[in-house]
């Protein structure tokens, strides 16, 4: 047994390093039997990653079972397990294993608490949530990135813009993410649109996320102008943006107005009666037809009885196809057309 001892520990530590490989419950007994015969049980790291592939399975309470047998885990146990409650929509069980943290060697530290604030999100326990956020600064840990986000998100989430904003600006470091956080904030809960514009023109590096999100808050809002606007800033632009703008006008029953000029690479293409054949036609239908592939794969049939562009037969029927749906799905709910 002690000569396979050695490949029995390197194989699983193999294994545990790819939760991908581990498919179901039958893998994880045989990896805890390996576990238990090599002493691996013992081992922060082992222990560490196998309750990660038990989270991945949803089954967080057999990673309890192997947890309560180590003596002393370190931190990354610990926040291992909260991370895996917290992910597996178990709040109370983070906050109670987060409440024995705080009382061992290891304690909380800045990897433990953005799963603790979201499971107080969750569990919508505000009082809690603010009593995290003291401890927080108490330990000293109001400044990291991580932390911050987090917090910004918590106050987002219960409306309060002026503590998320006050969390933001305390922070040295903002990254992508607190940025985009902040602005969900202010046009989620509270639909400021103001003040969310305002911050959007500060951020130094807008991705497609942010400039979806301001555009749809404009839609939202029935500011159908400002959207289109804002599109046509874009530097950039994806399916779920065409999407959004396109969706808001086919409700508006004003599908032609956005069609009649498509955007590729930055160059607007102009369609009218008059054309018989336009020069990227072929590029611009591609386009287009992705967008009808994807409503085709949502179970929509369209009727072909309307002419919008003066184009060949085959090119013609991939756009009646996409405007014909846009206007159908639009009149309902914009939101309906969707990015998979």
């Amino acid at each position: 047994m002690t000569e396979l001892e050695t490949p029995q520990k390197q194989l699983v530590l193999s294994l545990l390093k790819s939760p991908q490989s581990i498919k179901c419950v039958k893998h994880l007994r045989s990896i805890h039997v390996i576990l238990l015969r090599t002493g691996l049980h013992r081992s922060s790291f082992a222990v560490g990653n196998f309750v990660n592939c038990c989270a991945n399975q949803g089954l967080m309470s057999y990673a309890a079972q192997l947890f309560d047998q180590m003596p002393e885990p370190n931190s990354f146990v610990w926040n291992t397990m909260i991370r895996g409650f917290q992910h597996n929509h178990q709040p109370k069980n983070a906050m109670l294993l987060f409440d024995r943290m705080r009382f061992e060697p290891a304690g909380p530290d800045c990897f433990t608490f953005p799963f603790v604030i979201r499971a107080c999100a969750e569990l919508m326990d505000h009082l809690r949530g603010l009593c995290i956020h003291g401890l927080v600064f108490k330990i000293g840990l109001e400044l990291d990135t991580f932390v911050g986000t987090s917090l910004i998100e918590f106050y987002g989430g219960f409306g309060n813009t002026v503590a998320a904003r006050h969390v933001f600006d305390e922070m040295p470091m903002k990254d992508k993410v607190a940025w985009t956080v902040l602005l969900s904030s202010f046009v989620n809960k509270c639909s400021d649109l103001e003040d969310a514009r305002k911050l959007f023109d500060q951020m130094p590096d807008k991705d497609l996320v942010v400039w979806n999100i301001m555009i749809f808050q404009y839609i939202k809002a029935g500011d159908v102008h400002k959207a289109e606007a804002l599109f046509n800033l874009a530097p950039v632009k994806d399916l779920l943006m065409y999407n959004t703008v396109l969706g808001a006008y086919a409700r508006n029953g004003e599908v032609d107005i956005m069609l009649n000029s498509i955007e590729v690479n930055g160059e607007i293409h102009e369609f009218g009666a008059e054309e018989k054949i336009h020069p990227r036609v072929k590029e611009i239908c591609e386009m287009i037809d992705e967008i009808s592939r994807r409503l085709w794969a949502t179970g929509h049939v369209s009727s072909r009885n309307e002419v919008f562009f003066d184009v060949e037969d085959e090119e013609k029927d991939k756009m009646k196809h996409a405007l014909v749906e846009f206007k159908k799905i639009g009149e309902d709910d914009p939101r309906r057309i969707v990015h998979s």
